[in-house]
């Protein structure tokens, strides 16, 4: 990959790179996730706060997803970017680094992977306060989208008791995502996804090669 003569990654030309590659894998899901800090008995896990600071244990939890959308959805291509939250000043005035949080670009889900459900996405759709199985729907995208969630929400760094810890998407602008950001206000050299090389994270930590499909 090309760099700048002051040694920082060419934002650009990587984020074409990943275009091309992530392109042809028919990605269809734009998903954010924002990690629990409190247990489902929504008590605060210290020890979470502590393996959120981890970059490995991050890592560590995209492969257990992996396994998770796998046992429910059949072989998926899946590419992770890991994002450093925005620092925070604690009590005494002193600026503090946050922890990570994740984005997954995810590929197509089949519509037989819905109609005629794993074991594990059958039980998956047999649980909750209203099971996804007893629940109408018109269009099976809706119930891919909630299959989708509630498999996500198995994660125990996810879990069910923090709404805004899973944001699922569909994939309008992967350009966006990946080169140039759609809107010139933001003060972005590349994508969405690659904003914070250079700045916050470098290439190794935000790009989980390990956990995905490359």
């Amino acid at each position: 990959m090309n760099t700048h003569r002051d040694n920082t990654i060419d934002l650009h030309s990587l984020g074409e790179h990943l275009y091309h590659i992530i392109s042809a894998s028919s990605p269809t899901y734009f998903i954010s996730l924002r990690y629990n800090l409190r247990d489902e008995n929504n008590v605060f896990d210290s020890l979470r706060k502590e393996e959120l600071y981890d970059i490995d244990k991050v890592r560590g939890t995209h492969h257990h997803i992996n396994n998770l959308l796998r046992e429910s959805f059949g072989d998926l291509m899946t590419y992770w970017f890991i994002e450093r939250d925005k620092d925070f000043i604690d009590k005494k005035g002193k600026q503090l680094r946050n922890k990570y949080s994740s984005h997954l670009i995810l590929s197509t889900i089949q519509d037989d992977k819905i109609e005629e459900p794993t074991r594990t996405l059958k039980r998956v759709m047999k649980e909750g306060t209203i099971p996804i199985e007893c629940r109408a729907y018109t269009d099976i995208e809706d119930k891919k989208i909630d299959c989708l969630d509630a498999v996500l929400r198995k994660a125990s760094w996810v879990g069910t008791t923090y709404d805004d810890a899973v944001d699922i998407r569909y994939i309008s602008n992967l350009w966006g995502l990946l080169v140039e950001h759609p809107d010139p206000a933001k003060d972005y050299e590349t994508g969405y996804l690659l904003k914070q090389i250079n700045k916050k994270i470098d290439i190794d930590e935000l790009i989980d090669k390990k956990n995905s499909s490359y």
